[in-house]
């Protein structure tokens, strides 16, 4: 009975010209395998370093102090990069277990090894300053990621209540041209000329006039990396120069 099925299968394969693969083809889709793992872990790594960044540099008790301060944090927590590190946890789960000898290892103790290593390559790039200069690139480059933040911000914006979210499109010697996030366009005074276009601020202060808005703070939307060397970059609005004195006058000659 073995012989015949045997028979039946040389048959088979004489008669499709089925031909072994040669070994370099599965050592090429193993090592591609792998290399794809790596690429996953590695990307699902940039963006745990962003969530991370995220969380500990957002000035959260700006929204615990406001009404609905619950829905604002909700909207404003990083889902965006934790939907991309789930997403690449599952491409790294689904390679590592098409490798020779995936098949061995358990579902659950792939997937909290991927977690892992992950956090802790996540946690090199937070340290390094690496998660706030790729939320910024992703900010500034990816339109949908852009149109995320707006939406955050808007949620912020409250004239009557003196406050205002936006991005800084100008900067002059005594004011800063801001954009909210509702895109209007607002004159803020302030002495610094260190503040740079492109840079997402929150606002505290007075309604003036039509594009007029007196600040009394003004703070990034994320605590940076590395604390400036100006304070008035960091937390509060920084104050106009001192009126210069009057001249002396000059004694009359007897």
């Amino acid at each position: 009975m073995t012989d015949q099925i045997g028979e039946k299968i040389l048959e088979k394969i004489k008669e499709d010209h089925i031909k072994p693969k040669p070994r370099w083809e599965f050592l090429l889709k193993n090592y591609v395998t792998w290399a794809i793992f790596v690429i996953a872990i590695l990307i699902g790594s940039q963006a745990t370093g962003v969530m991370i960044f995220m969380i500990n540099h957002t000035e959260w008790e700006d929204y615990i102090q406001q009404e609905g301060f619950l829905q604002q944090i909700l909207i404003n927590l990083p889902f965006f990069w934790l939907i991309f590190l789930i997403i690449f946890i599952a491409v790294a789960f689904y390679n590592i277990k098409h490798t020779k000898k995936g098949y061995q290892h358990s579902p659950l103790i792939i997937v909290l090894l991927s977690i892992i290593i992950s956090l802790a390559i996540g946690t090199i790039v937070y340290a390094t300053g690496g998660g706030e200069k790729l939320e910024d690139i992703f900010y500034r480059r990816v339109g949908f990621y852009q149109q995320i933040m707006r939406h955050g911000g808007r949620m912020f914006i409250d004239q009557e209540k003196g406050r205002i979210a936006g991005v800084i499109i100008e900067v002059n010697p005594n004011s800063v041209i801001v954009e909210d996030f509702q895109g209007n366009i607002w004159e803020i005074v302030t002495s610094t000329e260190k503040f740079i276009p492109g840079q997402r601020i929150h606002i505290f202060g007075k309604f003036l006039s039509n594009q007029q808005f007196e600040a009394y703070i003004i703070k990034p939307l994320f605590r940076p990396f590395r604390p400036p060397k100006d304070p008035c970059l960091d937390s509060q609005i920084c104050p106009l120069p001192p009126a210069p004195l009057p001249p002396m006058p000059i004694p009359e000659m007897p």
